[in-house]
């Protein structure tokens, strides 16, 4: 007697059998209506940005001058990340500019984290994962693993197999 065994496909085995990687928010289709909003979004953090910061610096406080600047930037800077007006690098180096051109500390003094080792090995992290994304390398590797006698048959078999080859990739590669 032979069972024929038909499973449903999901949207997540099309992504994984199709050849398609993770898409980005930029790389997805959005409805007019989702466009409509995502424009009026990005125009309202526009002029938004600017306003809450200058609102922020004519306040009476009480705190120092430079604080009061400092925090009135950060929070302009905070409206264009989160209503995305420019894109997020931008809008953080425009942070950077604004806080030299008004005064609050030296350029040397705010650009020279920016040269930091730390931020280096951030950068090559990142350009290495999206080298991996861009060209399947997690999901091969994932097949692979699966693919192993009693590794892929069992719950316990893919948590200790990944778990064994979380470890095994963090002896050699940077965990940032």
């Amino acid at each position: 007697m032979t069972t024929e065994h038909t499973a449903k496909k999901t949207d997540v085995d099309d992504a994984l059998m199709g050849g398609s990687t993770y898409r980005s928010l930029g790389e997805q289709r959005l409805s007019p209506g989702e466009e409509r909003f995502e424009k009026g979004r990005r125009t309202v953090g526009l002029f938004l940005a600017p306003v809450v910061a200058i609102v922020f610096l004519v306040l009476p406080m009480g705190i120092p001058p430079q604080q009061q600047t400092l925090a009135g930037v950060l929070l302009g800077v905070i409206v264009l990340w989160v209503t995305e007006a420019v894109p997020i690098p931008i809008g953080g180096l425009l942070g950077v500019a604004v806080i030299v051109f008004l005064g609050v500390a030296p350029a040397d003094d705010v650009l020279g984290p920016f040269g930091s080792s730390t931020v280096f090995t951030f950068i090559g992290a990142f350009i290495l994962a999206q080298a991996m994304l861009k060209h399947g390398l997690a999901r091969r590797f994932a097949f692979r693993i699966l693919a192993l006698p009693r590794v892929g048959q069992s719950t316990t078999g893919v948590i200790i197999a990944f778990g064994a080859i979380t470890c095994l990739l963090s002896a050699f590669v940077s965990n940032t």
